[in-house]
């Protein structure tokens, strides 16, 4: 079985790669989840065009994360928030990641969870001034 880090790796150099196959995280244990070729380069995509050309050592960092247990779309929609950075770079969505990984931000509800709760602290920060 080849190592997640080498086929999205390889997507770097060949774009046009159509195989289907699944790589499975080590770091899943008994509730594995396999990732797609689709969605690593579903999260390739997100990057290039949010952020810049890949490189290997993005592509490791991204590995990293998906070992931890984050999901493919989250890993997309953090590139994407990257993207609206005034200077998106690898470093900016490391730092995303970092606190997602770090929050136990694993999936797209704890993401929509944890910006409605930022947005609550951030609404009710603002009412506690006028007051």
């Amino acid at each position: 079985m080849t190592e997640p880090r080498r086929k999205i790796d390889d997507y770097k150099y060949s774009s046009s790669s159509t195989s289907t196959s699944t790589t499975t995280s080590k770091a899943h244990g008994a509730g594995r989840v396999c990732t797609s070729s689709e969605d690593y380069e579903a999260i390739r995509g997100a990057y290039v065009s949010n952020i810049g050309e890949m490189t290997p050592a993005a592509a490791r960092m991204i590995e990293r994360f998906i070992g931890c247990g984050i999901t493919p779309t989250v890993i997309c929609e953090a590139c994407e928030e990257t993207g609206m950075a005034p200077q998106p770079s690898a470093y900016y969505l490391r730092a995303i990641l970092s606190r997602y990984a770090r929050q136990g931000i694993l999936t797209m509800d704890d993401v929509e969870r944890e910006r409605a709760e930022r947005q609550r602290r951030q609404t009710g920060a603002m009412f506690d001034k006028w007051e």
